[in-house]
């Protein structure tokens, strides 16, 4: 074991060599520089130093020196390890400081240790020539230093005006949008930064069958169609699209005919041809022929080129982006433009429509889905006796006498359900009116209903018959006992209903035994007597079992889509963003997979039921988890946006998508757009959700594309809730 010194101003080779001799159990001493290296030397005595040559304050010659002068430690024998000074007159004049070896760097660890091992065992003694006379040393030594400071200086030049010229190519790039502009910039600067006799540079459409830009500097080069077609089909660039790595030649001699050129390019010596690619989409090739000055393109040349090709690919990548984002623009502009035009057709339209209904005859209310008055005309404030300010926004109940009001609501679905537009005076029946001084009156009316913007309004005309119901008294007197009899009927019948849902609800519970019971026993008889089986009976059991699982989950859906239908609300204030991290939280404990990137935005607030919400998020979450469940890289996120002053909230996910084709499948019970193979499920999620938003005065609706993922919206209002009561109405 030996004392080692290691003078170094780079931690990285130091470290290198204590690493490699620590390995020997020398003890080992750092410095940064030859004068730190002469106070290690002193105080430690070491048996050896191993010093590099060019370090600040105190180079390695100027330390050798001072070394040998210096009594008690000036035999110590020293190795100099260097990448610099390789010139002879270096040399000799490491030997006139008696310098024992040279190392140069980078070396063989073997080598290292063999050289140290020989200064160490005594065999490399400094030779006892003495040193030159002071001012000749000095001399010798001042010159070798200038030569090699001229020749950095000489490199540094060269570095900074390539790196000038990547500085300019980066602000053109940057603020260049014309792909031609581009292509010629780009191949002047790579020919002059790389000093290649010429260059050639392609840009392929998103196929990369097409050449769609070409662009030569240093040879005059003839665009043709045989020419773009011979440069992707054969040779050296028909390799680089299919293998997408950079290629360097020096000799093209003996080049196989898969790295050769076309024929219609000139003969060259070294070829260096690099992909233009990003986000693993190839755009197209640069190629530079024949290094000026050497017989080869260097590795620096590579990393440049590589470099290059970086910049030209993000530059045309944003150049494509901004073409197609202007398109966009105009075409958004333009639609823009239309849709103004049509708008104001619209409100034109609306006040003329407006004039004709205050000066109708008949009375004329037009409401929503949730039967909420948005119109009345003048014939209407008469007959009802009350202003239209008074009855804007409330439920059309108050027309309605509070007998007929349970079944309204009921009855005006059925009617939105039969596609008819409309129906005609002739058709329609006689109801009973509410004026607003409480006096109840017999009308006449006719419904239609059209679809605005996703929600339907239906508008009724009426007209007072009181007249003519004086006239009819009487017989309705003597038909009396016959509508008793009718309404006893009904009753009856609803009744008979009410029993027939009770009954399918109760069969729908009583399934759940007779398929515990198949379950059970296939596994019983799997567990107790699998060696009575052969494979084929193992695997019958296994489909029996998987169908009463699948039988069985499939009625617990159908049954929480019954208690979804039937179950009373409790609206209340909910935060959406809290029910979803619990859903997503669940999720994760349930289907942990770690590949998954869940967004979820903060803030949001809603009125309704906390349960059947959180149902909603349930099965839109847990859709978006399992479609995405064949992604790498999963991404869900749940937000939402305002359009036209109505907020939307969204579940959206990058996974298998659908085809909008069959969008209007996805909310009907039992409607699957996946085979069980490729995803698991019953159909009744989404009809679930769908309900659940239409009893919160909401509306459901999905977009996507296949392998292109989904996304899920629905709304919800502070409205009276829907679907449940039984409300009158006027459609007869």
């Amino acid at each position: 074991m030996a004392n080692i010194l290691i003078i170094d101003d780079r931690p990285l080779n130091r470290q290198f060599l204590t690493t490699l001799l620590g390995y020997q159990h020398h003890r080992l001493y750092e410095a940064s520089d030859g004068a730190e290296g002469l106070r290690v030397a002193r105080k430690e005595r070491p048996d050896l130093i191993i010093s590099d040559v060019l370090m600040p304050t105190m180079d390695g010659y100027e330390f050798v020196r001072r070394l040998r002068e210096e009594p008690e430690i000036g035999k110590t024998p020293v190795i100099f390890s260097t990448a610099h000074y390789l010139s002879r007159e270096s040399q000799a004049l490491a030997e006139k400081c008696g310098v024992t070896s040279i190392i140069f760097k980078p070396s063989e660890p073997q080598l290292v240790l063999d050289v140290v091992s020989t200064a160490l065992s005594g065999r490399l003694e400094p030779e006892p020539v003495p040193l030159s006379e002071s001012k000749a040393f000095d001399h010798e030594h001042l010159q070798l230093l200038t030569n090699k400071l001229a020749e950095k200086a000489d490199h540094l030049r060269d570095a900074h005006g390539k790196l000038t010229a990547l500085i300019e190519l980066s602000t053109v790039l940057a603020q260049e949008r014309d792909p031609v502009e581009l292509l010629d910039r780009y191949c002047l600067v790579a020919r002059e930064v790389i000093g290649a006799r010429w260059t050639l540079v392609a840009l392929l459409e998103r196929d990369r069958k097409i050449i769609q830009h070409l662009r030569a500097i240093g040879i005059d080069l003839a665009d043709t169609p045989e020419l773009r077609s011979a440069l992707l089909k054969t040779g050296v660039f028909k390799t680089l699209i299919n293998e997408g790595r950079i290629i360097c030649l020096s000799d093209m001699t003996s080049t196989p005919e898969a790295l050769r050129l076309p024929d219609t390019l000139p003969r060259t010596e070294s070829l260096l041809v690099a992909p233009l690619s990003m986000r693993g989409n190839i755009y197209g090739w640069i190629c530079l022929a024949d290094k000026l000055g050497f017989d080869a393109f260097s590795e620096q040349d590579e990393r440049l080129v590589i470099a290059l090709a970086a910049k030209m690919a993000i530059a045309y990548d944003n150049a494509r982006l901004y073409s197609e984002s202007t398109k966009y623009a105009s075409k958004l502009e333009r639609e823009i433009s239309e849709r103004a035009k049509v708008e104001r057709e619209l409100s034109d339209s609306r006040a003329r429509l407006a004039g004709i209904i205050d000066s109708a005859m008949d009375s004329i209310i037009t409401v929503d889905n949730d039967q909420r008055i948005m119109r009345i005309n003048k014939a209407a404030e008469n007959m009802f006796r009350c202003m239209a300010a008074e009855v804007i926004g409330q439920s059309l109940d108050r027309f309605i006498p509070p007998r007929f009001r349970p079944s309204h609501a009921q009855d005006v679905r059925k009617f939105g359900e039969t596609g008819i537009t409309t129906r005609t005076m002739a058709a329609a029946r006689a109801v009973s009116g509410l004026r607003a001084d409480g006096e109840e009156f017999p009308v006449e009316a006719s419904i239609s209903q059209i679809e605005v913007g996703g929600q339907k309004l239906y508008t009724i005309i009426m007209r007072d018959i009181t007249e003519r119901k004086q006239a009819e008294k009487e017989i309705r007197r003597l038909n009396e006992v016959l509508e008793q009899r009718v309404a006893d009927r009904t009753a009856q019948l609803l009744a008979v209903n009410k029993e027939l849902e009770a009954f399918s609800y109760s069969v729908s519970h009583d399934l759940r035994a007779p398929l515990r019971h198949i379950n059970g026993f296939s596994q019983a008889l799997l567990a107790d007597h699998a060696d009575k089986l052969d494979e084929m009976g193992k695997s019958y059991l296994q489909e029996v079992r998987s169908a009463s699982q699948e039988m069985a989950q499939l009625i617990d859906d159908v049954l929480e889509l019954a208690r979804v239908t039937r179950s009373e609300m409790q609206r209340e204030e909910v935060s959406l963003s809290e029910l979803a991290r619990s859903v997503v939280a669940d999720l994760q404990k349930t289907n942990g997979r770690q590949a998954v990137t869940v967004s979820i935005e903060e803030g949001l607030c809603t009125r309704g039921d906390t349960r059947l919400l959180k149902l909603v998020l349930s099965n839109l979450l847990g859709n978006a988890w399992k479609f995405t469940s064949k992604q790498d890289k999963a991404e869900i996120t749940f937000g939402s946006e305002r359009k036209n002053g109505e907020i939307s909230y969204f579940v959206r996910d990058n996974g298998a998508g659908f085809d909008m084709t069959y969008a209007n499948k996805l909310f009907g019970a039992f409607q699957r757009l996946h085979t069980a193979g490729e995803f698991e499920g019953t159909g009744i999620g989404l009809a679930t959700v769908q309900r659940i938003v239409h009893r919160h005065g909401g509306r459901v609706w999905a977009e996507g594309a296949v392998n292109g993922g989904a996304t899920f919206y629905f709304t919800l209002t502070n409205s009276k809730e829907t679907g449940d009561g039984q409300q009158s109405d006027f459609t007869g």
